[in-house]
């Protein structure tokens, strides 16, 4: 075993040994491979004193094409808490990684911790805070999305660099009741971080209150389906202002995307200057012909829907809105119709009420990718009453698209009672016995059940 010491953080490393079970694993250049595992100190370093021998740390091992290897200590993760690996991130092209955890400290449970590692040692630490954690909630829990950017390298060459978003869930507290906060991070190459603000996720929920569920209903009802490489998580959840099951597309935007509705702004406001409101109707036309003439990067009929109803958006206007809010609300109209990821071509949906955009602008000197301009568009889905014979804690499964839902729960101790919400009305549960079937076997089948509709 060698030791080598960073300050207060002890870099622990000895060969690699025998196998252990890694809570996340992720293949680099080279052919390196590393894991991540949370192990007892005494357990994988028992001739360090350093550290009590009870302490539940978390290891890298990192494991090369040539042979050997290495474990090495995580940085802060030295105390009697145990830590939760969320994933591990490829950090400069695969030449290293960027590791995600949470701690199990009370004390730390606000926040998500990142630390890169690479052929240099472990980088400094980095926190993503989420704020309002209520006291005595579940943990907060993460969906992880990829997709790349446009950036420039070194020498002002444009180069696309992967982009991996944390999408972070928690339980806050709004007028005394538990709401779905949400909060983004967007990492490209594994270095650069932006956060966006954190979002009350229940501020959409604007329906007419039914009934004030139990909070332990609530608490127990988030459900999270991602869809990694189409850049889009579904959620559902139970809220608390209007006691019906919520849920809601999360979309994280191609760059093309956003840059094509910022500059279709910029050129509404320049072409407005001597066209609004005095000509409407030309300045429509104008705009349909600068968008579609923009949108080269797009796919065809997604260009063709952005830029003709851009047009259809300002010829019904009637000249009373100041042309930069005119400008903005075109915008705004671009990323509602070209929904679907551009590369696909386009989802032709009607713009939700329901919807928002949560955006966050990568700050200078940030890099790669400086200035990126990092979009989520966040789209009300479905809404459904939950019958009152549910009680908690609810097991909770939600579709791809966010239009199905499957709510479970223990109705007996040998029985599974569930609804399937979007589907025609079922206004009785659906009973399973679990004579025959173990649970995780039961919902096994609830989630094939899903998957299929």
């Amino acid at each position: 075993m060698r030791l080598r010491a960073l300050s207060l953080a002890a870099l622990l490393c000895l060969p690699a040994g025998g196998a252990a079970v890694a809570q996340s694993r992720l293949l680099g250049d080279g052919a390196t491979l590393y894991q991540a595992h949370s192990l007892r100190r005494g357990d994988i370093f028992p001739g360090y004193e350093g550290i009590p021998a009870e302490a539940q740390i978390l290891v890298l091992e990192v494991s090369r094409a040539a042979g050997g290897g290495d474990f090495w200590l995580v940085p802060g993760t030295e105390d009697l808490a145990a830590e939760t690996v969320v994933q591990l991130f490829p950090r400069d092209g695969g030449a290293g990684v960027l590791l995600a955890w949470q701690s199990a400290d009370p004390a730390r449970r606000d926040r998500l911790q990142l630390r890169g590692f690479d052929r240099a040692g472990w980088t400094e630490p980095a926190e993503i805070e989420l704020p309002w954690l209520l006291a005595g909630a579940p943990a907060p829990r993460f969906a992880i999305t990829t997709d790349t950017v446009r950036t420039v390298d070194a020498d002002g060459a444009a180069v696309a660099s992967r982009r991996d978003v944390v999408h972070c869930f928690w339980w806050g507290t709004a007028d005394g009741s538990p709401t779905l906060l949400y909060r983004a991070a967007f990492v490209v190459d594994g270095r650069a971080i932006t956060l966006s603000a954190a979002l009350d996720l229940g501020v959409l929920d604007t329906e007419s209150a039914i009934s004030t569920p139990a909070p332990d209903l609530v608490l127990s009802s988030l459900a999270l389906r991602a869809q990694g490489e189409a850049s889009r998580v579904a959620v559902a959840f139970l809220g608390a202002r209007s006691g019906r099951f919520l849920t809601f597309d999360l979309q994280v935007l191609p760059d093309e995307l956003v840059d094509l509705a910022d500059r279709a702004r910029g050129h509404i406001i320049d072409l407005g200057a001597t066209l609004y409101p005095g000509d409407i109707v030309l300045l429509a036309e104008a705009a349909r012909a600068e968008i579609q003439a923009m949108a080269a990067a797009l796919h065809p009929a997604a260009a063709a829907h952005a830029a003709n109803g851009t047009r259809d958006l300002i010829a019904a206007e009637d000249g009373s809105l100041p042309l930069d809010t005119l400008a903005g609300k075109a915008r705004g109209h671009i990323i509602d119709l070209v929904s679907a990821p551009v590369r696909g071509g386009v989802a032709r949906e009607a713009p939700s009420a329901r919807s928002l955009l949560l955006e966050a602008l990568q700050a200078e000197g940030n890099e790669p990718g400086a200035h990126l301009l990092h979009s989520v568009k966040v789209r009300a889905v479905g809404s459904w009453v939950l019958p009152p014979v549910a009680s908690a804690p609810l097991i909770t499964r939600v579709a791809s698209e966010a239009d199905l839902l499957t709510v479970a729960w223990r109705s007996a101790e040998h029985e599974l009672s569930y609804f399937e919400l979007g589907l025609p009305v079922q206004l009785e549960p659906r009973r399973l016995p679990l004579e025959r079937v173990s649970l995780e076997e039961a919902l096994a089948l609830l989630e094939q059940r899903l998957a299929d509709r």
